[in-house]
C-alpha cells in the first residue's frame, strides 16, 4: 500500500493536529491506460455470448497490467466472476502437460523419445508412439467417439492417470483398438486420449501422481494455487470455484462429468490469473532455459502439435484452446512483446468463442504499454 494523499487538521480541544491519509494499494495496473476498454470488453463478451461470467488477466514482461470479470461465477447464490475464479481449463491442459513433460525432460525424470510402452506396462502392441509424439498429438491414437463410446459418461474420481488409463471404458485406451489403423506415428491426429497415455508415463518415471507433477512441478514454483488437477464430484461452485454450466444453466448432479480420466488433456483447472501467470512464466523461462522452450514450441502450428500447444510460423504467437463440459477457455502469448492474455467462461461452445476476447483484449494490451 502506499498514501497518495494527506490531510492535516487541528484538533477540536487541547491543541495539536490530527492526520488523515488515503491508502492505495501499491499496483500501477489501477492506471493503466487499458483498463477501461479492457473492462468494457469483459461485459460486452458477457453480453454478446449469452454466458454467466467469465474471468481474465492480462500479463506483460511478469507485470500484472489487467486482471477482472464480468458476470457470476455461480449465478444462483450471486457470486460474480474475477480473474481469481476458478474454471475448468479443457484443452488447455494439454499446454499444461506438454510443458510439465519438458519440465520432467530438462530434469532428468523421463526421456520423451523413449517409446510410451517401455514405460507403460500392459499396452497393446501397436502402440508404438512416443511420448513426445503423445504430447505433439502425432501417436496415432484416437479422439472422443472413435469407437462409438461416450468416453465422459463418468462421475469415478480416479486416484491417477494410470489407474484412469487401466479402467476407464474397460482399460480401452490402452488396446490395440484404441489406435488408428494404417496411421504411422509421426501423422498429426488430434487426441485428448493420447495425454492420458503421457500422464501415465510421467507418474510412471516419476514415481508419483499427475495431480503432485502439476502441484510441486509447475503451479508451487510460481505460487500458483488455483492451478491443479481437477477434483470435483458436483457441478455447484465451491468458494471460489465456478459453476459448470450448458449455456446459461446449471448441469445437474447426474449431468456432471468428471475429468480425472484425462487429467493430462482436459482434466485441469486454474484461475484466469494464475494461468496467465503460467503462461508468462513458460514465456520468460521460469521452468527451463529458452532452448528447451524453443524446443517445446516446435513440430507444427496446427491444434496443439506443439507439445501441447499451438503456434503461428516463426512462434511469434503462441495460444492453446479448449472446451468441455462448463468451460470455454483460452491463453494467448505475444513473444516478441511478452504479453500474456488469458479468459476462462464456465459454459461449452458460448455463442461467441473466448479466443476472441483474448485477441481483443491483446489487441487493447498493445495500443496500451
Amino acid at each position: 500500500m502506499r498514501i497518495i494523499d494527506v490531510e492535516v487538521c487541528p484538533t477540536l480541544s487541547g491543541g495539536g493536529h490530527t492526520y488523515a491519509a488515503v491508502w492505495r494499494e501499491n499496483d500501477d495496473r489501477f492506471d493503466w491506460a487499458g483498463r477501461q476498454d479492457a473492462e468494457k470488453a469483459l461485459a460486452s463478451y458477457v453480453a454478446a455470448a449469452d454466458i454467466p461470467g467469465v474471468g481474465a488477466a492480462i500479463i506483460k514482461n511478469g507485470r500484472v497490467i489487467f486482471r477482472g470479470g464480468a458476470g457470476f461465477a455461480d449465478q444462483a447464490d450471486g457470486k460474480t466472476a474475477h480473474a481469481g475464479t476458478i474454471y475448468r481449463l479443457a484443452s488447455v491442459a494439454k499446454a499444461v502437460t506438454g510443458t510439465l513433460g519438458y519440465d520432467l525432460e530438462q530434469a532428468g525424470i523421463i526421456n520423451l523419445d523413449s517409446r510410451t510402452d517401455t514405460i507403460v506396462p500392459g499396452l497393446g502392441t501397436t502402440h508404438t508412439h512416443t511420448v513426445r509424439q503423445l504430447l505433439q498429438n502425432s501417436g496415432c491414437v484416437k479422439h472422443y467417439w472413435d469407437n462409438n463410446v461416450d468416453d465422459n459418461d463418468t462421475q469415478v474420481q480416479y486416484p491417477s492417470s494410470h489407474a484412469a488409463l487401466m479402467l476407464h471404458m474397460g482399460g480401452a485406451i490402452k488396446t490395440n483398438s484404441w489406435i488408428i489403423a494404417g496411421c504411422t506415428p509421426g501423422t498429426y491426429n488430434y487426441s485428448t486420449h493420447g495425454f492420458s497415455l503421457a500422464a501415465a508415463a510421467f507418474e510412471i518415471r516419476a514415481k508419483t501422481t499427475f495431480a503432485t507433477l502439476i502441484q510441486t512441478r509447475i503451479a508451487a514454483p510460481l505460487g500458483l494455487d488455483t492451478l491443479r488437477a481437477e477434483v470435483r464430484t458436483s457441478p455447484d461452485s465451491s468458494g471460489e470455484q465456478a459453476t459448470i454450466n450448458q449455456g446459461a444453466a446449471k448441469v445437474s448432479n447426474g449431468q456432471l462429468e468428471n475429468t480425472s480420466w484425462k487429467w493430462g488433456g482436459s482434466g485441469i483447472v486454474s484461475s484466469a490469473l494464475d494461468l496467465a501467470l503460467f503462461g508468462d512464466g513458460v514465456l520468460r523461462n521460469r521452468y527451463f532455459p529458452q532452448t528447451t522452450r524453443d524446443k517445446m514450441w516446435s513440430g507444427g502450428t496446427g491444434s496443439g502439435q506443439a507439445n501441447g500447444w499451438s503456434i503461428n510460423t516463426g512462434a511469434t504467437r503462441v495460444t492453446k484452446g479448449g472446451s468441455n463440459q462448463g468451460s470455454d477457455s483460452h491463453i494467448r502469448i505475444d513473444v516478441a512483446n511478452g504479453i500474456t492474455v488469458v479468459a476462462l467462461t464456465n459454459t461449452e461452445d458460448p455463442s461467441t468463442a473466448t479466443s476472441t476476447l483474448t485477441q481483443q483484449l491483446m489487441s487493447i494490451a498493445l495500443a496500451n504499454p
